[in-house]
């Protein structure tokens, strides 16, 4: 952030998996910082216990758990949520009580990430129209930044290599939140507020500890063939899976994203008025991904042939239960990093299968 002016934020989604870990790395990265978040709660007390509750998960799942007062002390939770701004008064309250010389940033966190049809409605009012609030709140706080946390999905259908900065609307999306998050960056850009696009991929656990509090995307369908693999019979066979040639899996343990992130903001102005992808420098092949992490789970896989209609009854029942999570699982794509290099922000460590069976092997084990 630009001068020795310590700079505040307001975050929304600071109960939830990412914006928990990003809320107590800042506290811990810069000391003089003050955090208000935006917490769904029916009083102030109640929105403090969420809050205290997920920070410390948080702190644990970081490693940092040793020292969490001096840190807690510096977030306050205000009670309020993105279907208006009737809350904006407290944040002028706590703002003043801070620092009233500091610059306030925004970082909009909180999402609606269902995939599922039925829940269309929801996922936009709470992705669309939510940001919309947030936008008119952060004009009217005279924010700095205004930092929205989207997802590198917003590709939709798209193939091969994606851009940071594409503007055109992808021909199709794989579900109501890819495209609640593309029409919510389209209202980000058109706020005229100083702004930056934050696009995490599929977001793994801690690097360090591999703890994860939040149990969707990838560990989904982990825990999904590891329920199938307990049936003794499903461990004789070999589950054939239609995986295009050269599909990829795009995964980032919490701690780099959160990095990354810290390093944007960090850029100050330099880095406004771009979309960022915090993916893999360079994605998993997702054959070896399935073959070297599915054995924990009991089960085999395979490659379907390409001339083969469809797969065995095994395969339709895996792919019928991890129908909102299929699509992922047969992209060829790569995320272009490009505004990342020139922000110079270098991710702090590569994933390799290897590693990955790790993370796969600490999650299984806490599910048997």
């Amino acid at each position: 952030m630009p001068g020795d002016v310590p700079a505040h934020l307001l975050v929304t989604g600071a109960t939830g998996f990412l914006a928990s870990h990003f809320v107590t790395a800042w506290l811990d990265r810069h000391p003089s910082a003050q955090v208000a978040c935006l917490v769904r709660a029916a009083d102030p007390a109640q929105a403090a216990e969420r809050l205290d509750a997920a920070l410390r998960r948080a702190l644990v799942e970081q490693a940092l758990e040793a020292r969490p007062d001096s840190l807690l002390a510096r977030a306050t939770a205000l009670p309020g949520g993105l279907d208006g701004t009737g809350w904006l008064d407290a944040v002028r309250t706590w703002r003043q009580a801070a620092s009233a010389g500091a610059e306030l940033h925004v970082l909009h966190s909180a999402a609606n990430l269902s995939f599922r049809a039925a829940d269309r409605d929801a996922v936009r009012a709470a992705n669309i129209e939510g940001t919309r609030h947030m936008l008119a709140a952060a004009e009217a706080l005279g924010a700095a930044s205004f930092n929205y946390v989207s997802t590198a999905y917003v590709a939709g259908d798209r193939t091969g290599a994606i851009l940071e900065d594409e503007r055109s609307r992808p021909p199709g999306f794989t579900n109501a939140y890819e495209e609640s998050k593309w029409d919510a960056e389209a209202l980000v850009r058109e706020s005229g507020l100083p702004f930056r696009i934050l696009r995490p991929s599929i977001i793994i656990a801690h690097s360090v500890t591999h703890l994860m509090s939040s149990m969707s995307g990838f560990y989904k369908v982990a825990e999904t063939m590891q329920q199938l693999g307990r049936v003794p019979h499903n461990r004789d066979e070999t589950i054939l899976l239609p995986v295009p040639e050269g599909a990829t899996l795009d995964l980032i343990p919490v701690d780099v994203v959160v990095d990354e992130m810290i390093q944007i903001l960090e850029k100050g102005g330099t880095t406004l008025g771009h979309a960022f992808h915090l993916t893999a420098e360079q994605p998993l092949p997702l054959m070896e991904v399935l073959e070297t992490f599915t054995p924990l789970a009991g089960l085999k896989i395979g490659r379907l042939p390409p001339d083969a209609a469809e797969g065995d009854k095994l395969a339709r029942a895996l792919m019928s239960r991890l129908r909102h999570y299929m699509p992922y699982l047969g992209q060829v794509r790569r995320f272009d990093r490009r505004n990342m290099q020139q922000a110079g922000i270098v991710a702090r460590t590569q994933l390799d299968v290897a590693s990955l069976e790790r993370f796969v092997s600490t999650f299984l084990g806490g599910k048997s």
